[in-house]
């Protein structure tokens, strides 16, 4: 994944976590991971909309992977609302 594509999901997202909103300046260290929502292993791709902007939390918990995913689309609506605050 190259710097540019990087840079797209962290402006899509305006710097939000994808997953549960919180803005990364309100958590300044780790900083936010890009990763694949439907990982490379399981057929996803570096397409856009595959990629989200993740806090280490939603990141590095394997047991709300499927959460996540499930709630997908509740995710975006909270990127809408962060975006406009």
């Amino acid at each position: 994944m190259d710097a540019g594509l990087r840079s797209l999901v962290r402006q899509r997202a305006g710097n939000c976590c994808e997953y549960c909103g919180i803005r990364q300046e309100h958590v300044p260290f780790p900083l936010f991971h890009i990763e694949h929502i439907i990982p490379k292993k399981h057929g996803g791709d570096d397409d856009p909309s595959n990629l989200a902007l993740a806090c280490h939390h939603c990141n590095f918990h394997p047991e709300s992977t499927d959460k996540h995913y499930t709630n997908w689309r509740a995710a975006r609506r909270l990127i809408a609302n962060c975006q406009t605050h």
